[in-house]
């Protein structure tokens, strides 16, 4: 995990040239903590779950996400009981980059990344800690049918940890649904998000073109929906900002221009997933050269949503102890090194090459040939029981 950690720091085109004998390339340090034959070993059997027993395709208990399953609750559990989260929560989409062929592969062509794995997420708007997550495996995938619309569906599965807290949730015209409004209010949750003007549960004045710094304010309920000209037409629904709050007064290259409050709360509040996600972009670890099981996509996404958690929460604490922000590369430095923990191969490869004098010694005395021996295990001439009867009798003798 360290060396990943590194990886993402100090990028390469190849993994194998963190190995070069090039003194431009090559990392002295990853050279001293693992081989890379033992690098390559290790993520060619990285496995989260035992495959023997996976519930097949149509049978009950059958799960998209069996292979990583294990691991993805226990992140997502820590993520939701290790922070206690600000006011401001906003719920968003992301993308796990992925080319592979995969049931529920998206493509999202207005995304920087357009083919991959979608994951709705939830988190802090203040820091981008990341409260909640869910893998999209694709439309009514466990045979029930939506009633309220996926967005409705979405919202509710992420925010009911934080539900009955007065929290505020944003979220963009995807998620619109009434009935996810009434929801959330009756739950002491308030909500502010962007809809569209055709929207049918909008009065007929909403599709009326407004001229530039025009604001048009409709009330129901709770309910407020507010649209305002700037370079162009914004449309906001909200249950958290009242109606007669005065404007803002935000100076541009011609002059002041005023503000409508909850456009200003919106775009301040709704970065919270974007945040994360710039966050984890940086030095994201785990590199798609060396993998093409779709799990390990998800696995290495967990893990830099994990380490981006940890940075959040390390500055967290220390702000609230007087002292200044740490830079993420030297938080994720320090980790790599905390893992690393001084482990080398330099001090595993004597006790390596001792046993293995040792053991060509005892094969010598037992009138064995060794190079006979490896030709017939190469050979596939050497039974499994015969190689298991000399290592036990090796066992015996080299302690």
């Amino acid at each position: 995990m360290g060396i990943n950690i590194i990886m993402g720091i100090a990028k390469l085109p190849q993994v194998a040239l963190y190995w070069s004998s090039d003194d431009y390339f090559g990392n002295q340090g990853i050279k001293k903590v693992m081989s890379r034959n033992r690098f390559e070993e290790i993520h060619r059997y990285l496995h989260f779950n035992d495959s023997s027993v996976e519930p097949a395709r149509g049978t009950p208990g059958f799960d998209r996400l069996y292979k990583i399953r294990p691991i993805f609750n226990s992140i997502l559990g820590n993520c939701q009981t290790k922070f206690k989260p600000t006011k401001n929560l906003s719920v968003d989409e992301g993308m796990i980059g992925f080319r592979g062929r995969l049931s529920f592969r998206q493509y999202m062509p207005a995304k920087p990344t357009k083919y991959g794995i979608k994951v709705w997420m939830a988190a802090d708007s203040s820091n981008g800690y990341v409260l909640n997550f869910d893998v999209y495996l694709g439309k009514e995938v466990d045979g029930r049918r939506r009633i309220y619309g996926l967005g409705y569906d979405v919202v509710t599965k992420l925010i009911r940890p934080y539900m009955n807290r007065n929290h505020h949730v944003f979220f963009d015209n995807f998620f619109t649904r009434t009935k996810l409004l009434e929801h959330l209010e009756v739950n002491d949750t308030y909500t502010c998000w962007t809809v569209r003007c055709n929207h049918k549960d909008l009065p007929p004045r909403a599709k009326n073109k407004l001229r530039v710094g025009e604001k048009l304010v409709h009330q129901k309920g709770h309910v407020v929906f507010t649209k305002w000209h700037d370079k162009r037409d914004v449309s906001i629904m909200s249950t958290d900002v009242s109606p007669l709050v005065n404007d803002l007064e935000v100076n541009r290259g011609d002059g002041a221009v005023q503000k409508p409050v909850v456009i200003d709360l919106y775009n301040r509040s709704m970065g919270g997933v974007d945040r994360a996600d710039q966050l984890r972009e940086y030095y994201s670890v785990g590199r798609s050269c060396y993998t093409c099981k779709w799990y390990r996509y998800i696995f290495w996404f967990l893990i830099d949503v994990s380490i981006c958690n940890a940075f959040v929460l390390c500055n967290y604490h220390r702000l609230s102890q007087g002292l200044g922000k740490v830079r993420q590369l030297k938080f994720r430095t320090s980790l790599a090194k905390q893992l690393i923990g001084g482990f080398s191969t330099s001090g595993v490869s004597v006790v390596q090459s001792s046993k293995r004098r040792k053991i060509e010694t005892f094969l010598l005395e037992e009138g064995m040939q060794v190079n006979i021996l490896l030709i017939k295990l190469r050979e596939g001439k050497g039974s499994v029981f015969s190689v298991r009867g000399w290592v036990q009798r090796l066992l015996k003798v080299i302690p």
